[in-house]
């Protein structure tokens, strides 16, 4: 297909001038202008068909005009004239050229190879001559082409790219190597995209009068008005420019062409910067007028006004003083509009300006403070006004569009009664998901209506507001740095205020990067080009307030390694900070106790409150102190952006330090920014603090007050919905006394659409939205979730609490367990207590309730008794409000049980989900290190305390325990632990026979002490076998050392691996019923269910339920898995799962199914079912049965097809018959890779491939999908296939997708988009895989289900396969590893560093959409398939048996023709020989169809299909003799293969047809007509030139006729005519005459103009069988 370049016209308007066409080809005597009255003048041109020659010709005759789109040509519909008696055209020649798409204009041609295009054109349509743009109606005899005249509303881009011939060489971006977004012109005057950074080049300068010249100063950077400024640098009034007219681009070749030396060139204004293919001409350029500007005065500041003498353009731009008040000038990006928002200060204001432009509009915050920076901008925005625009005296430049806005718009379609698109529109945005009913092209960014307060910076560089709950990178930007302004941090969900700016910190240790949007058009620009095709969150948000749209705020002041140590430092100590004078007033933390003033803010100003004090009372203290300020409301805050942190810096002077809101005193590392407290005057109550521990908040003013929480009055309670931002007052009331009530009425008001929380506001704003609420609800105050019941003064906000009215009220030191009744309440209880008969248990998914028969006086009893239950069941205490209320609903009555709570190490302390009591005997504050310590030791006392494992450790003995007796002892020398964070040295310090351990009871707990004093260490600490580096706070006990997963050897039956709680894998009995090893790509996970594996008599086929337990226990993305080899990282999880689960050994994913004592590693997902009976063929799912089917030939077997996008699956409805749409037909549905993707495209879009589940969750959700199905058949195939040529051992099966993880590093997406096919190398022992352009030449990997092999010879890509085949055998597949025992044979065959290897995998269908290990072998010869000129049609060549592309419809070969294993090449009329006609590859199906009245059979045009996937008609070229043999004779033939309905998706065509919609199919109707006039359907649907059935002696006289070029209507004298007929109606019209039907929509179109208004019978026909119907056949 003709890649067209997409030209963005940016300069509207030209006039005509004096100079002659740049190209022209008159006619002999031409122009000849015979004439003076109106019908004689001839001002307007024709172009031949005969022979390309131009004839002028008077503009009153009826011609189609001839159009242009920068690329290609095409003809308007209708024929009309060019002008009336007034000599002045209508502007239909624009018109009807708009019609064809809104990049046609009526234009001529401008080289010798354009002209030749369109003069094919014009003799195609079987017309003598077309209008061209070539007239001389201004002045007589001056024709002036391609340029603006009297009839004209827009006049043609005419682009200027170098390769004006067949084969369209540029723009091509680089072709096979790079980004080429920018544009130069060589010495001929053609265009060449190029990199930005080439050169150093001049640029091309023109003065307003037009002159053209080269700027003095050469550059190698084309960037945002880089050219402007060196064009203006020779002379104020010159810009920079490329030549878009004729005329200009004649002046401009004789201006300069002999000032670029022979092959240079300079740099031309046209680039593709913001998308790519999407040119765009003359931007980024400035518009004074003449003389302007004038900078001898203080002129800063510009406005539109005046006249300028530059035609291009309608007024330009002066300069004036910026002490004028002026309005500002307002843009919309979505719709072009222009308005002026008044301005109030004395003089230019960016700041004001800024403002004024979002409040416009209502403060829709559609536009942007703009300074024009295109023609179309600069003649609509509004005169004298200011625009965007200063200039920066420090740097003599003028600066443009500063913290401008760059929002988008959404496209939307508009609806008829019928719910059918009529026309569409753009709105703008941020338009907060207001209109999801209908968005077009962007409906995944309006998705959560009325939620949408997130803004991302979208593919091409626009804005739009979305939900902050999809995951995007974040946009970071370091304003000093030169070479990388931006980065991208990883990609996560915009959860709160804070959250991009954490990413962006944590970028470098020196903090340089800040969450930031962009606030030029420069920096818009370069976040675009990093961004690529990724959506990215940029700084702007609207959470606080709807519409009111916050840029670049919410900012951190942490300082960086560049003040000394990374801010704020992990220390339980420092839990408040400060703003440092003495480092430009950057944050660190600080303990609360030091003495510092404070930092307070009333509106925009900063003060400091006076007196310094100390935080004990964290935000309340700095409150109180911002309080007292006089001429307040002043407040306690810090800084949350640049504009803030200039503002309050004066007060740091000095090296002040100066304590700022920013606190972790709740929980450690967990920083609360700008928190505030609403305390009215005098509260909370001190004097009643001990009764009042709860909290209401007041709807008069909307303070808090403290409260006694069994009150008797009763109040509703205040609720967050964490779903959609809102606060909402309880419909429920009572008290706190047990505190749970509050939680329990948010719940009760949840629906599936809202999640409510009982909370209390931490900002100014969420107290103002939640009093709102309060006044909404009637309510005069409510319950906010605040309390210190814990620790008397230090109060609690939003924590998970559910503590009943009892609870804590003892004395200390008596009630150290927890129990829970069926409210939800926990009360604090005597361990010896025989209250509770069950223990809580959970299993990661699910609670449950398992009976104890003792107290909890040993605390690991209550894992004992969740033991009993099966392996895996923890006893434990809630973590969340939804844990809770899932335990609350198994308790019955008054019963109580016991959760996992103790305080026995330190009264009041709570420790919850501790492996077992009193180990790990937790010492004061501990464990408290947070993430960073996952280690533990203990002390002389026996009190464990948690520390670092990460290398920076302290050496320490460890603790040892035999592994026979289980006696402890302790380590002679001392250790770090290991830096990889595992105990593997730790263990190997034990000795033989020894293992790293940790106490698990009292009772050898107080062995260790025993042991501490016995070895003399004194005060020495001890490691113990004990972390949390897994589930922070679930400290696991007694991990075992990390695996040597290297399994071989066999055990006399096919073995499986299994993992031991000792740290062994050994090969099993796959029959054995084990827990299983789970892995989501981040986390491991091991089971609480057992399965067996089954073995080489199923095929494995039993690891589906390996794969099914992952999914079922712990859902998301978990599946079967092992670690890889290298993978330490993933070995201690594992190794740490399996001593939480508490398992003694776990299946791993491995076997030697597949080859004998070879063990396959991270074997793929497949759910072949059990029933399943074919063991090869091509894989489905129907919606019932309990995995996958089999159908054992995929060519017999007819179904849906299975479509996914990466996060959504869909079933695109299988084509069926025209009687029977959407049934799966046989021999129309079958399986087929290139079939399934293009009906998964027509259906759903670009982004959806036809693919096979490779994951759990995604088989579940196909397969509820396919359930869901309202077919009768719901059968759905799913691209999963079993190599046929390969021995039957369950390794045959093959999937589109592999798990990229099997190679050691991949680098793909990364380079240009050009490189779209798969490569893999070794470097230092290990694999990696990278992208690359796949016409280079390499070596081919290949397989056969055993041996890996590379091919000799290098080949391009699309060569590979077949050269597998040429050099081995047919079993010899070209592939891709797909598992770690394939992936380690491929690196011992790639023996040498740097080997590279092409393998099956790319992206040629669709870009970043990879596929892997194609079915099928093809047999393209070198450099193709080309697409070069719209090559989308496979031809087979008899000289070298091999493909290649060609043009469909512009060449004739044969065709060749497939009955079974049977080949023929025949000719349009079905007969073989070489004198057989040829014809195009439309022509094919007709022409195989007339072999069977030839010969007996069913012939269909075909291509050779080398399928590896079972097919009863599969063959291979290479094997087959009948049409080797018709090749030997020299018949080149076309194949039916073909890319015209996906570009670089080859694929079976299909024969043309036109059919009308549901236009009631009947069998008594065999044969078919047009009908170019409106027709009324059975089911209400109007049809125009589309195809209907009809019987055949039905009466219509008119007959379609072509000659192989042009289509005629032969029309009987009487209307008497039946379908036959046809065919001696159209013999008499001529000998080259025939009836016909149209085998192209080209065709089709060509036939409805000839008949005009009425209908004709067409050649097409299903006498013989219903349905299949046949176009073209002889009488």
């Amino acid at each position: 297909m003709l890649n067209i370049i997409k030209i963005i016209v940016l300069s509207f308007l030209f006039v005509a001038s004096s100079h002659a066409a740049i190209y022209e080809n008159w006619n002999d005597g031409e122009p000849s202008d015979s004439g003076n009255n109106f019908f004689d003048r001839e001002d307007c041109t024709e172009l031949y068909a005969s022979n390309g020659k131009w004839n002028d010709k008077g503009c009153h005759v009826d011609l189609h005009y001839s159009c242009y789109d920068g690329a290609a040509w095409a003809l308007s519909r209708e024929a009309d004239r060019l002008g009336d008696e007034n000599h002045i055209s209508k502007g239909s020649a624009h018109d009807s050229c708009q019609e064809l798409g809104d990049r046609f204009y009526f234009a001529a041609p401008f080289n010798e190879y354009e002209n030749e295009r369109l003069r094919a054109l014009i003799e195609d349509a079987g017309i003598s001559s077309a209008w061209i743009s070539v007239q001389d109606t201004i002045n007589e005899a001056d024709y002036v082409a391609n340029a603006t005249w009297a009839s004209a509303t827009m006049a043609p881009y005419i682009t200027r790219w170098a390769g004006p011939d067949a084969q369209n060489v540029e723009p091509d971006n680089g072709g096979s190597s790079g980004n080429q977004d920018c544009t130069v012109m060589d010495e001929e005057g053609f265009w060449h995209d190029t990199e930005c950074d080439a050169g150093p080049y001049l640029f091309l300068c023109a003065d307003p009068g037009k002159t053209w010249h080269l700027s003095t100063t050469s550059s190698t950077n084309e960037i945002l008005y880089a050219g402007e400024r060196a064009c203006r640098s020779d002379n104020i009034e010159h810009t920079f420019k490329a030549p878009v007219s004729d005329p200009e681009y004649d002046g401009t070749l004789a201006a300069v062409k002999s000032s670029i030396p022979a092959g240079s060139f300079v740099w031309v204004n046209v680039n593709d910067h913001l998308d790519d293919g999407e040119f765009q001409a003359n931007e980024n350029r400035y518009f004074w007028n003449d003389g302007e500007p004038n900078l001898l005065t203080t002129e800063h500041c510009v406005v539109k006004a005046g006249s300028a003498s530059d035609p291009g353009f309608e007024h330009g731009w002066n300069n004036l003083p910026c002490e004028q008040t002026k309005n500002y000038a307002c843009y919309r990006n979505s719709d072009g509009s222009w308005l002026t928002a008044a301005g109030v200060s004395s003089g230019y204001n960016l700041e004001e300006g800024i403002a004024a432009c979002k409040a416009a509009d209502s403060g829709s915050h559609t536009y942007t403070f703009w300074a024009p920076v295109t023609y179309a901008q600069n003649n609509s925005v509004p005169e004298d006004a200011w625009f965007n625009a200063q200039y920066d005296t420090s740097t003599s430049q003028w600066v443009l569009n500063q913290d401008s806005a760059f929002w988008g718009w959404t496209t939307l379609w508009d609806k008829d009664g019928d719910l059918k698109n009529t026309n569409y529109r753009n709105v703008s945005e941020p338009n907060n998901g207001v209109f999801t009913a209908h968005a077009g092209e962007s409906p995944y960014l309006n998705v959560v209506e009325g939620q949408e307060h997130c803004a991302s910076q979208q593919p091409g560089g626009y804005w739009f507001d979305v939900s902050c709950s999809f995951a995007m990178p974040v946009a970071c930007f370091d304003s000093a740095s030169t070479t990388e302004p931006w980065k991208l941090a990883p990609a996560q969900v915009n959860k709160d205020l804070y959250t991009g700016e954490r990413a962006c910190l944590a970028l470098s240790d020196a903090h340089n990067y800040r969450f930031l949007a962009p606030a030029t058009r420069q920096q818009q620009l370069e976040l675009a080009n990093l961004a690529g095709l990724s959506a990215v969150w940029i700084n702007a948000s609207d959470r606080i307030a709807e519409k009111d749209w916050l840029y670049s705020d919410f900012l951190l002041g942490w300082a960086g390694t560049g003040f000394g140590l990374e801010q704020p430092v992990s220390d339980e100590s420092l839990d408040c900070a400060v703003a440092n004078g003495s480092k430009w007033g950057v944050w660190e933390a600080r303990d609360c106790s030091e003495s510092h003033e404070v930092l307070c803010k009333n509106g925009d100003s900063w003060s400091l409150s006076g007196s310094a004090i100390s935080l004990t009372d964290s935000i309340v203290s700095g409150q109180n102190a911002c309080k007292a300020l006089a001429g307040g409301p002043w407040v306690f805050a810090a800084t949350k952006n640049l504009v803030e942190y200039v503002d309050s810096l004066p007060l740091l002077a000095g090296g002040k330090e100066v304590w700022i809101n920013a606190f972790d005193t709740e929980v450690e590392g967990d920083w609360k920014i700008n928190h505030q407290r609403f305390w009215d005057v005098n509260e909370p109550d001190i004097a009643n603090s001990i009764a009042e521990d709860c909290a209401l908040m007041q709807e008069s003013d909307g303070l808090w007050r403290s409260e006694e929480c069994n009150s008797a009055s009763s109040y509703s309670y205040l609720c967050f919905d964490i779903k959609n931002d809102a606060w909402k007052v309880s419909t429920i009331s009572g008290n706190l006394n047990n505190f749970p009530e509050g939680q329990n009425a948010c719940e009760a008001m949840n629906t599936y659409t809202e999640d409510f929380a009982f909370a209390a506001p931490s900002y100014e704003w969420d107290n103002a939205k939640a009093k709102a609420a309060i006044t909404t609800a009637g309510a005069s105050s409510v319950w906010i979730n605040a309390n210190d019941r814990i620790e008397e003064g230090n109060w609690i906000f939003n924590q998970f609490l559910y503590w009943s009215a009892s609870a804590l009220n003892d004395a200390p030191d008596t009630k150290d367990c927890l129990t829970m009744n069926n409210l939800g309440y926990w009360q604090d209880t005597a361990c010896e207590s025989s209250q509770a008969t069950n223990v809580a248990c959970y299993s990661g998914d699910n609670w449950y309730l398992a009976p104890i028969s003792s107290d909890l006086s040993n605390f690991s009893e209550g894992q004992r008794a969740c033991d009993d239950l099966g392996e895996g069941y923890l006893f434990f205490a809630p973590t969340s409000n939804e844990h809770n209320r899932d335990l609350r609903a198994l308790i019955s009555g008054s019963e109580s049980v016991w959760i996992n709570g103790i305080d026995i190490a330190e009264e009041g302390k709570w420790v919850l989900n501790s492996a077992g009591s009193p180990t790990p005997n937790w010492a004061s504050l501990e464990p408290g290190g947070g993430v960073d310590e996952n280690c533990a030791y203990v002390d002389h006392q026996g009190l464990w305390f948690d520390d670092v494992c990460s290398g920076t450790s302290v050496s320490r003995p460890v603790a040892c325990r035999d592994t026979s007796t289980g006696e402890l002892s302790i380590s002679l020398s001392s250790i770090e632990l290991d830096s990889d964070n595992n105990f593997d040295n730790a263990h190997a310090m034990c000795g033989a026979g020894k293992k790293f351990s940790a106490p698990v009871t009292f009772n050898e707990n107080e062995k260790l002490i025993g042991l501490i004093a016995q070895y003399g260490l004194g005060g020495e600490e001890i490691w113990v076998d004990v972390s949390d580096a897994l589930f922070e706070t679930r400290w696991a006990l007694n991990i075992a050392a990390t695996a040597n997963y290297s399994l071989s050897g066999d055990t006399g039956n096919d073995a499986c691996g299994s993992l031991d709680n000792t740290g062994l894998v050994v090969a099993a009995d796959c029959s054995l019923e084990k827990v299983v090893t789970c892995y989501d790509g981040q986390d491991w996970r091991v089971s609480n269910a057992k399965t067996a594996l089954g073995d080489a008599s199923n095929n494995g086929k039993l690891i589906r339920n390996a794969f099914a337990i992952c999914q079922q226990e712990f859902s998301g993305d978990y599946t079967f898995a092992v670690p890889e080899v290298n993978d330490q990282s993933g070995k201690w999880q594992l190794a740490q799962a399996l001593a939480l689960r508490g398992s003694t050994d776990a299946w791993l994913n491995v076997a030697d199914w597949f080859v004998a004592d070879q063990f396959s590693f991270n074997m793929p997902y497949q759910n072949i079912s059990i029933s399943a009976s074919a063991v090869t063929g091509c894989a489905y799912v129907d919606g019932s049965s309990s995995g996958w089917l089999v159908a054992e030939q995929c060519d017999t077997k007819a179904a849906h097809f299975a479509c996914y996008d990466g996060s959504t699956w869909n079933v695109a409805p299988a084509n069926g018959t025209l009687a029977e749409p959407g049934t799966p037909q046989v021999g129309i549905d079958a399986w087929d890779q290139s079939y399934g993707d293009l009906r998964c495209k027509e259906f759903f879009g670009e982004g959806y491939n036809f693919t096979a589940p490779i994951t759990p969750k995604e088989d579940a959700r196909l397969q509820l999908l396919v359930s869901r199905l309202a077919n009768s058949n719901k059968d759905t195939w799913i691209n999963y296939y079993a190599n046929r040529l390969w021995t039957l051992n369950g390794q045959q099966w093959f999937s589109d997708r592999i798990n990229t993880n099997i190679v050691d590093g991949t680098n793909i997406d990364q380079g240009r988009t050009t490189e779209d096919c798969g490569l893999i190398s070794k470097a230092s022992g290990k694999l990696n895989l990278t992208d690359e352009v796949c016409s280079e030449q390499q070596r081919a990997l290949c397989f056969n289900g055993t041996d890996w092999k590379r091919t000799v010879a290098p080949v391009q890509w699309n060569q590979a396969s077949a050269q597998c085949g040429t050099e081995f055998d047919e079993t010899h597949m070209f592939a891709i590893p797909r598992d770690g025992l394939e992936r380690s044979l491929v690196n011992s065959l790639l023996s040498n560093d740097g080997d590279a290897t092409w393998v099956n995998y790319s992206d040629l269908a669709v870009e970043s959409k990879w596929r892997a290990n194609l079915p099928v072998r093809q047999w393209w010869s070198i450099n193709e398939p080309s697409n070069m000129g719209n090559r989308d049609c496979a031809v087979i060549d008899a000289a070298t048996n091999t493909w290649h592309a060609d043009y469909c419809d512009q060449v004739f070969y044969r065709y060749t023709c497939k009955n079974g294993t049977q080949w023929k090449i025949v000719g349009t009329d079905g007969s073989e020989g070489v004198n057989s006609p040829a014809g195009t590859w439309a022509q094919g199906f007709s022409a195989c169809r007339q072999v069977n009245s030839l010969i007996a059979g069913d012939w269909k045009f075909e291509f050779p299909q080398d399928y590896f996937a079972n097919l009863a008609a599969a063959t291979s070229l290479s094997a087959n003799a009948d049409l080797q043999a018709e090749l030997a004779a020299g018949k080149s033939a076309w194949l039916n293969l073909t890319d015209q309905y996906r570009e670089n998706n080859w694929q079976r065509g299909r024969q043309f047809s036109d059919w009308a919609a549901d236009f009631g199919f009947d069998n008594s109707k065999n044969c078919a007509y047009v009908d170019t006039e409106t027709a009324i359907l059975p089911n209400g649907d109007a049809v125009k030139g589309s195809w209907m059935p009809e019987s055949c002696i039905s009466s219509r006289s008119s007959f379609a006729c072509s000659n192989g070029k042009n289509w005629q209507v032969a029309t009987m004298a009487t209307p008497v005519g039946v379908w036959v007929d046809g065919f001696s109606e159209c013999q008499a019209l001529g000998v080259d005459w025939i009836y016909a039907a149209p085998n192209t929509s080209f065709d089709n179109e060509r036939l409805k103009a000839a008949i005009g208004k009425g209908s004709a019978w067409i050649n097409l026909q299903d006498v013989s069988t219903d349905g299949d119907w046949a176009a073209n056949f002889p009488e």
